[in-house]
């Protein structure tokens, strides 16, 4: 009878470390699949975002090379290659990044950062692009913080980029800055249509875009804010969202002001 009991409980055992085993293959095989996956979404993307303006590239070269223009003609056209050719260069640039991020190599620099000074910077930049009112609300200073002050200003030139894009033209763009529970935190809140709760949580995935008309209807490649939060947890802050569909979205951010002995790359 305890024979009978001890192989019992050795089959006991033995199941559940099947279970185990089992469970944990499953976990492997799934990652695998996002993984597969992944790199399907990935290599449609690359495909698809930089076939378009190299299509345009070569369309306009070879209308330049091949016909006598006016001159007024020919500096339109030349002004298309060249945009074309800053958003190929562009695109690559978030494909090596996203690829480091990653890869855990996206390294910081590490030194004083005045978030004032690069929000009105990103603001003065947007002003000359854009028709939109953007509005700024701030204390007289906040604390320096350590971190890389471009990479921060990425951030902060992306967020106020998607709240133009999703913004009706004239619209007000709201932007404020501040201390709270010591951290620097930024806010950026459009007018725009806002997004959908079921979108909500995957707003920061690489790749994905909001199924709207707005959406539809701009170019992108999906991956400006995945580098947003790839940048700000490399600074080991947060970045969120909060909406209402049709009544706009806020992005914001915070970088906390305690001083790290370094600003580590990013560890997805």
């Amino acid at each position: 009878k305890i024979r009978i009991q001890e192989a019992t409980d050795d089959l006991k055992i033995s199941n559940n470390r099947l279970l185990e085993k089992t469970r944990q293959l499953e976990q492997s095989n799934q990652k695998l699949r996002q993984l597969d996956q992944l790199k399907s979404d990935f290599v449609s993307m690359v495909s698809h975002e930089l076939k378009t303006p190299l299509t345009s590239i070569i369309g306009f070269s070879k209308t330049l090379l091949s016909l006598s223009l006016p001159e007024q003609q020919r500096i339109k056209y030349l002004k298309i290659i060249e945009d074309e050719g800053k958003r190929l260069a562009l695109l690559i640039e978030q494909y090596l990044d996203i690829s480091k991020i990653e890869a855990g190599k996206f390294t910081m620099k590490n030194e004083e950062v005045e978030m004032i000074s690069l929000v009105k910077e990103s603001i003065e930049r947007h002003r000359f692009r854009s028709d939109h009112s953007i509005a700024l609300e701030a204390p007289p200073s906040v604390p320096l913080l350590r971190g890389d002050a471009e990479h921060l200003k990425r951030v902060i030139i992306n967020l106020l980029d998607n709240a133009c894009k999703y913004s009706p033209a004239g619209a007000k763009i709201m932007v404020s800055i501040g201390e709270q529970n010591g951290a620097v935190v930024v806010y950026v809140k459009d007018s725009g249509p806002g997004i959908k709760k079921e979108e909500m949580s995957r707003i920061f995935e690489k790749f994905f875009r909001g199924s709207n008309e707005i959406s539809e209807r701009n170019r992108g490649s999906g991956l400006g804010l995945a580098i947003a939060k790839g940048i700000v947890e490399a600074h080991k802050g947060g970045i969120w969202v909060e909406s209402e569909y049709g009544k706009g979205a806020a992005f914001g951010f915070s970088i906390p002001l305690q001083k790290p002995d370094t600003v580590s790359p990013f560890h997805g």
